[in-house]
């Protein structure tokens, strides 16, 4: 399955190194195409960290239900497609080809005089994944928000039910400087009839929230107070993933005070897991789904998303995570210290030159670490060799090819002990959508 097809390239040709906010051209194209975004029940998804996690446990929950599931998610991980799946299946090439070729038919008879000019490669893709899940009558979509929420491309639907995860600084020249103005843009996607549930978010950023949700009168389930997870010790520190206990926002729920395992790497995986939990008894309540203890930990052993701490090999030991602002950064480095302080940590780090690259690298330099390794990689807002060279600090290495960078630290491996060693690769989901690829094929894994 690949890209890099000529539909695709007419795609790309839309493609906006600048995000551009707002719905004007996104509703204008869904009224040429009969607004698909209307004829299914919708899960609308934003939030600064986390949504990947809690949508990837939810959708485990609702597969358990025998229930077909749409997800639209950025950035892809290894091929284009994966931006629109059902079923975790990405669309076919020659699927995403036809619905390509429907869209320039209309762009050639409406491109230059309509609303529609102006469109961004983003906007056009979340149209067609709508018009996608409409046209496979899947049973429910979820949709993660790309940037913000209110004048989100994905903001055109009316959903059964909202989730905002995190607030969190990142994209703060186009969503706001404080907490409380970011949180104002994620809650765009609050809207009248949908239930809204929120994961652990700051007193400040929740106030914002709960005041637009108070506007349109929907009922919301909030972490630390409606539900609650609890961190429990896992008597098998070598297993795999987290155990948590799961406190229900329904009284009659027959998972309340429930102990479950998340086979998902950090802390914050039992926030998201718990989260997912509670958009699925809000849905559940209101359908009336059954389910036990047991089906729910079946669906939630099965839970797998690319780059969130993902531990790619054990021998050499290789961790990557897609954190790419310093809340998630300071959840990597908690992870790292209380799961890994026993390790000999070699740090590989990429970020584009819209991020807060300084206070990052100052989250990571808490970490004893052997070896610190900034380098660069193929994107619209890459930083230059000059300007990530003026970021080393003392005992820091400048990787001008990550590539070759790789080949001689897994050649090294071969020939010492790594059960001390650890590779993080950390930064950028952009970065290890390109890093990870390499690796799989290096290492000849069977992902």
């Amino acid at each position: 399955m690949h890209g890099a097809n000529k539909a695709v390239e007419w795609l790309n040709q839309y493609h906006s190194k600048e995000p551009r906010l707002g719905l004007e051209r996104v509703q204008a194209l869904l009224d040429l195409v009969g607004h698909p975004e209307r004829k299914s029940k919708v899960i609308h998804i934003a939030g600064t960290n986390g949504k990947g996690s809690t949508i990837a446990h939810l959708y485990q929950l609702l597969r358990s239900q025998g229930l077909s599931i749409g997800i639209f998610s950025s950035p892809y991980m290894m091929a284009y497609e994966e931006q629109m799946t059902i079923n975790q299946e990405p669309i076919l090439t020659e699927e995403l080809s036809k619905y390509i070729e429907r869209y320039q038919q209309i762009f050639s008879e409406h491109g230059n005089t309509s609303q529609i000019k102006g469109i961004t490669e983003f906007e056009l893709v979340t149209v067609i994944a709508y018009d996608y899940f409409a046209q496979e009558a899947v049973d429910w979509v979820i949709m993660e928000t790309g940037l913000g929420g209110l004048l989100d491309s994905t903001n055109v639907c009316l959903p059964e039910l909202t989730g905002i995860t995190t607030i969190g600084l990142d994209h703060q020249a186009i969503l706001g400087e404080t907490l409380a103005e970011i949180a104002q843009q994620k809650a765009g996607i609050i809207k009248a009839g949908a239930p809204l549930v929120t994961g652990k978010i700051d007193r400040q950023a929740l106030q914002v929230i709960q005041a637009q949700a108070d506007k349109v009168a929907v009922p919301t389930y909030q972490f630390g107070q409606d539900y609650q997870v609890s961190p429990l010790t896992d008597e098998n520190p070598a297993s795999e993933g987290e155990t948590f206990r799961y406190h229900s926002p329904f009284a009659d729920s027959p998972i309340d005070q429930a102990n479950f395992r998340t086979p998902l790497l950090g802390e914050q995986q039992i926030e998201n897991a718990g989260m997912a939990l509670a958009l699925f008894e809000v849905l559940a309540d209101n359908y009336h789904w059954t389910y036990e203890v047991g089906q729910i930990q079946a669906a939630l052993d099965h839970t797998f998303i690319a780059g969130r701490m993902e531990k790619l090999t054990d021998n050499p030991r290789i961790i990557l995570d897609g954190a790419h602002n310093p809340h998630a950064i300071q959840r990597l480095v908690d992870n790292l210290q209380s799961r890994f302080a026993d390790k000999q940590i070699d740090m590989l780090f990429a970020c584009i030159n819209t991020k807060d690259i300084q206070t990052m690298l100052d989250q990571l330099h808490q970490l004893p670490l052997a070896s610190f390794n900034l380098t660069q990689f193929e994107h619209d807002n890459a930083f230059s060799s000059t300007e990530l060279q003026g970021y080393l600090q003392e005992g820091d290495q400048f990787i001008s090819d990550w590539k070759a960078f790789v080949d001689q630290y897994l050649q090294e491996a071969q020939a010492k002990d790594t059960q001390q060693s650890l590779l993080v690769i950390t930064g950028s989901l952009y970065f290890l959508s390109q890093i990870r690829p390499y690796l799989i094929e290096r290492l000849d894994l069977d992902l």
